[in-house]
């Protein structure tokens, strides 16, 4: 019984360590960059485990951005590949990790793609963000853009793969997708937050909440990461969590961070460096924030750590019986 009750107590102590959410409210801003590429609207980070972009660089981690004109109007879609000199998380006023900021470094890669002319103010194709997987590229969700839209990458088989929310139209202004459900997510400028579950026999929008005002109303920032959804508004300098379990209090986050930054919020996504990507609409740069939200292990890091806490747990047992 001695043993079954060690073992179990240091598992009970593992899952703790690894699911909880850093209760810390400051995170950091490890500086932003300017690609020159004119209003930087749509954002979405991708890790290439493994290297679809470029098979001489598995692990590679990027950033898809869109271009647009003073006019709003050409829209143009980059990718940048972000190289980091060191620790990621080392920031001066990071207690966890202080020290200088390492060095990023940003590389275009691959030829631009252009998305489209949105003739403003009716286009609004700013209203429109990425995400990338190993499945390849998504993005939307306005009703100018026309739902949601993935190709392969090398921008190939364009497909749409999900309407716009009905009553959203322009309104929209965010897309987040949490691979965990396979569920795509929507934000509108009034903090109203939709779903679209595509495990569904008959996939249809949700309408799941209206989230607390982040200092002001306007709502344009979304991204999920290990089943948390952030949230942001435009110019607030806060964000917002919820855990995705299914009891949600729209009203009440479940954490809130602050951070410092100048440019405002017009898309986030989490990215390289396991950090928050946002983009910085006309300040005509994007930025990284971090270290926010749980960090889940590999499978074998955590095989490892639960084979320590046994073979510590067989250990405490024998120093008791001897």
């Amino acid at each position: 019984m001695v043993r079954t009750s060690l073992i179990t107590l240091s598992l009970v102590c593992l899952l703790g360590i690894t699911s909880t959410a850093s209760a810390a409210s400051q995170i950091y801003n490890y500086g932003d960059f300017d690609p020159d590429i004119g209003f930087v609207t749509g954002i979405g980070g991708y890790v290439d485990d493994l290297g679809l972009l470029d098979p001489t660089r598995p692990g590679a981690e990027y950033v898809f951005v869109t271009g647009a004109s003073s006019t709003y109007y050409e829209h143009t879609a980059h990718i940048y590949r972000v190289d980091t000199a060191g620790n990621p998380n080392t920031h001066p006023d990071n207690p966890l990790d202080t020290g200088l900021i390492a060095t990023r470094t940003f590389t275009e890669v691959g030829t631009p793609y252009f998305m489209g002319n949105y003739p403003f103010p009716e286009g609004k194709g700013h209203r429109n963000n990425f995400h990338i997987d190993a499945t390849g590229i998504y993005y939307g969700a306005s009703a100018a853009w026309g739902g949601i839209t993935h190709w392969d990458f090398g921008w190939t088989n364009k497909t749409l793969v999900a309407p716009t929310p009905p009553g959203v139209s322009d309104s929209a202004q965010t897309l987040a997708y949490d691979p965990d459900t396979g569920t795509w997510w929507v934000g509108d400028t009034d903090r109203r937050i939709y779903s679209y579950d595509t495990t569904a026999a008959t996939p249809a929008w949700v309408y799941e909440g209206t989230h607390k005002a982040l200092g002001e109303v306007y709502h344009d920032g979304l991204a999920i990461k290990n089943g948390q959804l952030f949230v942001s508004g435009q110019q607030a300098d806060w964000i917002a969590m919820y855990e995705l379990d299914g009891d949600i209090d729209w009203a009440d986050p479940d954490e809130e961070y602050t951070y410092t930054e100048s440019a405002d919020v017009e898309g986030m996504s989490f990215g390289p460096n396991g950090h928050l990507w946002v983009s910085g609409w006309e300040s005509g740069t994007f930025y990284e924030l971090g270290p926010l939200g749980r960090e889940v292990p590999e499978p074998s890091s955590l095989l490892l750590m639960l084979v320590g806490s046994v073979a510590f747990g067989l250990s405490l047992r024998r120093r008791q019986r001897g």
